[in-house]
């Protein structure tokens, strides 16, 4: 089945916006910190906006019901199709082993559910009639990510660092021109790591691997056509960003301090 696109942001991820908004606007307005004494770190605050890709593990789980004269096999399906989409994060660094991150992604992808029963019976017995079944379903939906994770870094020089991150928040899920499904909201983990590399004082070039651990939306579907799962999943987002650096941690006064 074929739906159109809605613009329209989810009301429960207002009050999240606001969040971050406060948060921007502390970093921004935040004093140039003291030179630490390590010689590769800069601390302060920044803010990227780049592009990621979605790949989501399908669960296939199977489970069986020995029953008389045989076993009953229930097979369920959760996937959502691979797709682009676009993240924003806002990072804040006190020191090496201390930071934080906001995350902000925005994805489209189909979710397909399906659920397949058969019976298998004993030598010498028959199935019994209607004894199978199959259903399955489709449904087009926009996911807004919005989290918040520990951050920290690894190795690095003057240039180049490598980074880690953990946290989590919210996933939401806004089921596209389909007046039948409602909208929900499914608490995630967030984790990844990834490189950065300084082309000026003021801007890099971020490189990650970030993960989304969470349960499966089932968009409360009560009209028997949609078969209702809720699997746990791992979504998989690569991501490509370039970062702004604010001004005031990297002015000419505080690089020549590092020297």
């Amino acid at each position: 089945m074929a739906f159109k696109h809605q613009s329209s942001v989810p009301s429960t991820l207002l009050p999240f916006l606001t969040l971050l908004l406060i948060l921007l606007a502390k970093g921004i307005c935040a004093q140039t910190p003291e030179p630490p004494k390590d010689r590769n770190f800069t601390p302060g605050t920044d803010i990227s906006l780049g592009t990621l890709g979605q790949m989501t593990f399908s669960r296939n789980p199977v489970h069986v019901d020995v029953e008389p004269g045989g076993d009953l096999d229930i097979q369920k399906t959760q996937s959502e199709s691979p797709s682009a989409g676009a993240l924003a994060t806002f990072h804040g660094a006190m020191a090496p082993y201390f930071g934080y991150n906001v995350n902000f992604s925005y994805t489209r992808f189909t979710q397909t559910d399906s659920e397949a029963s058969g019976f298998i019976p004993t030598t010498g017995t028959v199935p019994p009639p209607g004894s199978g079944s199959y259903s399955a379903g489709a449904l087009d939906t926009n996911m807004y990510e919005l989290t918040i994770a520990y951050a920290f870094d690894g190795p690095r020089t003057k240039r180049f660092r490598t980074f880690g991150q953990i946290g989590g928040g919210g996933l939401f899920f806004e089921p596209i021109n389909a007046p039948f499904a409602k909208q929900q909201t499914r608490p995630a983990m967030v984790f990844g790591v990834g490189m950065e590399y300084n082309v000026s004082s003021h801007f890099s070039v971020r490189a990650e691997y970030r993960g989304l651990f969470y349960k499966g939306p089932d968009f409360a579907i009560d009209n028997g056509t949609f078969p209702q799962q809720r699997l746990f999943t791992v979504t998989n987002a690569p991501a490509i960003s370039l970062v702004y650096h604010f001004k005031g941690q990297r002015d000419k006064k505080y690089l020549a301090a590092l020297r």
